[in-house]
């Protein structure tokens, strides 16, 4: 099946250069439009289910996209955009200096510490391979060629095109800009997972292909279980933190 990750519309936090996480910012006049010309796009996809974090900005994003579709969108805590705990609200600018609590998330993301109320990296990576094990598993009767949409957050996105391509985390911030509604599609099935397209500003202009399933032919990543996050992700310093995830079933995992 192809999951297509849709980051969410504008916000006046996006405007403001602000940390959002899981603060629950509402999409603005322009985010509405952005997520209004989505629609139009994405209406030549037929979804067989649809998903979003339940923070209002993807879930106002994945409700206009379906609309029409008679799609209802559950909503999903899995996509839910990384706490950056009480360290939200601030502005990225000030977050450049080094002695900021967010500062090693922006320049150095593999020797980032989550401060008091946050979340890790490896715990976000944890829920975005439980989100795809788990849609998996819930539309296992559907075709190989099935689309699902999943309308979720930007540290989703990025965390998720590490984990397709087996990078560090040192790259989180250096993959292709994932701009407001722009869309990411994973093919997965109960033993693999594979990037397909990487943040298509199909708002720009970019084209949404055609997809067509090819796991069979890709070189993707073991999806269904959370111990293939060590040979998904590369050595670094954040490994250590891994160790708690290492080796257990998706249904185990607290978060």
């Amino acid at each position: 099946m192809f999951i297509y990750f849709v980051r969410h519309g504008q916000t006046d936090w996006n405007l403001n250069g602000q940390f959002q996480g899981q603060t629950d910012i509402p999409l603005n006049d322009n985010g509405i439009a952005q997520a209004q010309q989505a629609h139009e796009i994405l209406s030549k996809v037929h979804f067989a289910a649809a998903y979003a974090s339940p923070l209002g900005r993807a879930m106002r994003t994945a409700e206009i996209i379906t609309t029409g579709s008679g799609l209802i969108v559950t909503p999903e805590p899995l996509l839910k955009e990384i706490s950056f705990g009480h360290e939200e609200g601030a502005k990225a600018m000030v977050a450049k200096h080094p002695e900021h609590p967010l500062y090693n998330f922006l320049f150095h993301p593999e020797r980032y510490a989550a401060p008091e109320g946050g979340e890790s990296l490896y715990q976000v990576a944890a829920r975005v391979l439980q989100f795809i094990d788990l849609t998996m598993q819930r539309h296992a009767d559907l075709p190989s060629d099935a689309k699902i949409l999943a309308a979720c957050h930007g540290g989703i996105i990025m965390t998720l095109m590490v984990l397709c391509r087996n990078q560090s985390f040192s790259q989180l911030r250096k993959n292709k800009p994932h701009k407001n509604c722009s869309v990411t599609v994973v093919e997965a099935n109960a033993q693999r997972y594979a990037l397909r397209a990487p943040a298509l500003d199909i708002l720009g202009g970019e084209e949404l292909p055609d997809f067509e399933p090819e796991l069979h032919e890709i070189q993707g990543h073991k999806g269904s279980a959370l111990s293939e996050v060590k040979a998904v992700l590369k050595p670094d310093a954040v490994h250590s933190s891994l160790d708690s995830v290492r080796g257990k079933p998706s249904s185990q995992i607290k978060l």
